[in-house]
C-alpha cells in the first residue's frame, strides 16, 4: 500500500498511525525499504505502558491485526503484516521482534488522505 504523496503520516487514533517508512528518521532500513524503490508504509504505534498493563508486543499484534480488517473492508486486495515488527523504549535502539503475523501483498493500494475518516 502506498500514502498519496503529500501524507507522510496518517493518524488512526489511539497512538496508531500509518506513516512513510523514510520519514521516520531512526527507522531500521530494513523495515523502511522493500523490494520496490518506494519506502514501505509502516504502521506506528506508540504505548505508554503500566507496569500492571498488556505488554506492548501483545498491544501491536492485536492493533496491526484489526488494520488489516480495515483495509480488507476498505479496498479489496492482498494485504499482509511481515512477521517481524520492530520495537524499541523510549529512544533506546530498535530490536526485532517476532508478531506472528505473515501473508502475501499482491496489489498496491493507495490510501489518499481525503478518504480518512475522522
Amino acid at each position: 500500500m502506498a500514502l498519496d504523496p503529500e501524507t507522510t503520516q496518517l493518524a488512526l487514533g489511539d497512538g496508531l498511525s500509518l506513516i512513510r517508512g523514510d520519514s521516520l528518521a531512526d527507522a531500521p532500513p530494513e523495515a523502511v525499504w522493500g523490494d520496490g524503490e518506494e519506502p514501505n508504509v509502516l504502521a506506528l504505534l506508540v504505548v505508554d505502558q503500566e507496569r500492571s498493563g498488556r505488554p506492548p508486543v501483545s498491544i501491536a499484534r492485536s492493533r496491526f491485526r484489526r488494520i488489516l480488517t480495515a483495509l480488507r473492508l476498505f479496498e479489496r486486495g492482498g494485504y499482509a503484516v511481515g512477521p517481524v515488527a520492530w520495537a524499541r523504549t523510549e529512544a533506546g535502539a530498535w530490536r526485532a521482534v517476532s508478531i506472528g503475523a505473515n501473508g502475501r501483498p499482491r496489489l498496491r493500494t493507495m490510501v489518499p488522505a481525503s478518504r480518512r475518516t475522522s
